[in-house]
C-alpha cells in the first residue's frame, strides 16, 4: 500500500524548512560578500594535515598558517609546519619548523591544541606559543627556514610549568611579546618577554576573592597598552547559584590595571568570549549573555578604549543545534566580521561600526570537527579549516577560502 503525502503535509514541511532556514540565518537580508576562491592543500608524501592557527603579514602581503602533518592511522612522522600563501591562494612555501616525537602522536592530530597563537616579528621571524617543548607550554621563535632561535618554557615564578596554560600572544612594536595565560586553579597571568626570550615582568590578575580566567586580549596602542578579557564566578547570596560575569581590564605597558569593567555573561566552550580592536580604535566583544547556560544568547558589545559602553546587539539566540567556535576580526572602515560554525556550515557576518549587519555568507560543510580559524585584512577575511579524512587512507587536507567585503 502506497503512502500518499497530503497537500497539508507538504505545506507544513515547506513552512518547517523555511522556519529552520530563517532561524539559522536570522536578519540575513542585505548583500552577500564576494567569495574570491576556495581551495584545498595537501601535505607531501601522503601525510595528513591538521590546522593550528593563522595570521596575516601586512609587510609581505601573505597569509601564514601553522599546523601539523603526520602519517594517517599510525600518527607517526609528526611535524609542526608553516605554510605561506599569496592572497590569490597560491601556496609559495612549506617549511617544517619542528619534528615531533612519536611519544606525542596523539596531540599531533589536533594541531589547535598544540599551537595556540602565532605572529610575525618585525624581522620576519615566526613567534608562536603552545605545547612546543615536549608537550609543555612554551614560547618559541623560529626563522622562516625552520631554524629554531629559542624555545622558552612558560611558568609563573615559583610554580610548576604544568600549572600555566598559554592562551594568546601579543606582539609589540619593540619586538617584545605579551603572553596571556591562565594559572590553575583560576587566576589570570600576563608575562612580558623580550626579543631574546628573557622574562621582563609578570603579573597575576583577580578580583580579590574572585578568580579570573582569561579567554582573549587585544592591543590598544602599539607601544604596549592592552585590554584583557575573561570571566569570573560569583555565588549569589540568596539562591547560592554560581553566576558568571565577564571582565575587561585595561592595562598599561607594565601590566598595571588602569580601569576595569564587569558585565553579566555566561561561559561555554562552544562560545568563549572574544575581543578585537577595530581600525577606529574601538573594541568589540562577542559573548554569550545568558548566565544560566540554558539558551544561547550571543551578543556583541562595543567599547571605547577606556571601556565605556557604546552599544550592544544580539547576534543569535538558540536552544538547540548551537553555533560553536565564534571568531571575530576587524576589517576596514571600523567594520568587523563575526564567524561561527553550525553543524559544519560556516556562517560569516559583516557588521558596520554601529553593529548593523551589512552582509552575510555561508560556506556549506566547510568546518570539520568544529575547528576553524579566521584572519582578516582591510577588505578580506580568510577562513581556514581542514577536510574530513579520506575514507580509504585517512588523509585530511588544509582548506582555505577568501571572502572580499565591499567598502
Amino acid at each position: 500500500m502506497k503512502m500518499l503525502i497530503q497537500p497539508k503535509s507538504i505545506t507544513f514541511l515547506i513552512l518547517t524548512l523555511l522556519c529552520i532556514t530563517s532561524y539559522l540565518c536570522a536578519e540575513c537580508s542585505g548583500q552577500s560578500p564576494r567569495i574570491l576562491w576556495q581551495r584545498e592543500y595537501g601535505c607531501s608524501d601522503g601525510l595528513s594535515c591538521s590546522i593550528g592557527t593563522a595570521t596575516f603579514s601586512k609587510t609581505e602581503d601573505k597569509l601564514l598558517i601553522m599546523g601539523t602533518s603526520f602519517r594517517p592511522k599510525t600518527y607517526t612522522d609528526g611535524k609542526i609546519c608553516l605554510w605561506e600563501f599569496e592572497q590569490n591562494g597560491d601556496r609559495v612555501k612549506s617549511v617544517v619548523l619542528k619534528e615531533v616525537s612519536d611519544d606525542h602522536r596523539s596531540p599531533i592530530t589536533l594541531a589547535c591544541a598544540m599551537i595556540k597563537d602565532m605572529a610575525i616579528s618585525k624581522y620576519g621571524e615566526i613567534l608562536s606559543v603552545g605545547k612546543w617543548n615536549n608537550g609543555s607550554e612554551s614560547f618559541n621563535k623560529t626563522s622562516r627556514i625552520g631554524q629554531e632561535v629559542f624555545t622558552m618554557p612558560v611558568h609563573k615564578n615559583g610554580d610548576k610549568k604544568e600549572d600555566v596554560q598559554i592562551l594568546k600572544m601579543i606582539n609589540l612594536i619593540d619586538n617584545s611579546v605579551l603572553l596571556i595565560c591562565s594559572i590553575q586553579p583560576g587566576n589570570g597571568l600576563v608575562i612580558k618577554v623580550d626579543p631574546n626570550g628573557d622574562k621582563l615582568w609578570e603579573r597575576t590578575y583577580d578580583l580579590g576573592d574572585r578568580g579570573v580566567i582569561f579567554t582573549d586580549a587585544a592591543l590598544l596602542e602599539e607601544d604596549g597598552d592592552f585590554v584583557l578579557l575573561g570571566f569570573t564566578g560569583n555565588v549569589e547570596e540568596i539562591s547560592g547559584v554560581l553566576l558568571f560575569d565577564l571582565v575587561l581590564f585595561r592595562c598599561d605597558t607594565q601590566g598595571k590595571v588602569l580601569t576595569q569593567e564587569l558585565f553579566p555573561g555566561g561561559i561555554s566552550r562552544m562560545s568563549e568570549p572574544q575581543i578585537c580592536r577595530l581600525d577606529s580604535g574601538s573594541l568589540v566583544v562577542t559573548y554569550d549573555k545568558n548566565v544560566e547556560l540554558k539558551v544561547m544568547d550571543q551578543r556583541i558589545r562595543a567599547f571605547s578604549p577606556d571601556l565605556k559602553l557604546f552599544w550592544e546587539k544580539q547576534v543569535i539566540q538558540k536552544e538547540t543545534r548551537r553555533p560553536i567556535g565564534f571568531k571575530i576580526g576587524s576589517v576596514g572602515g571600523g567594520s568587523f566580521v563575526v564567524a561561527y560554525d553550525v553543524l559544519g556550515d560556516l556562517f560569516l557576518y559583516h557588521y558596520d561600526k554601529d553593529g548593523n549587519r551589512v552582509s552575510h555568507t555561508c560556506l556549506d560543510k566547510f568546518v570539520f570537527a568544529g575547528k576553524f580559524d579566521l584572519v582578516t585584512t582591510e577588505d578580506k577575511a580568510f577562513v581556514i579549516s581542514q577536510t574530513r579524512p579520506d575514507k580509504e587512507i585517512g588523509v585530511s587536507k588544509v582548506k582555505v577560502a577568501a571572502i572580499e567585503f565591499a567598502p
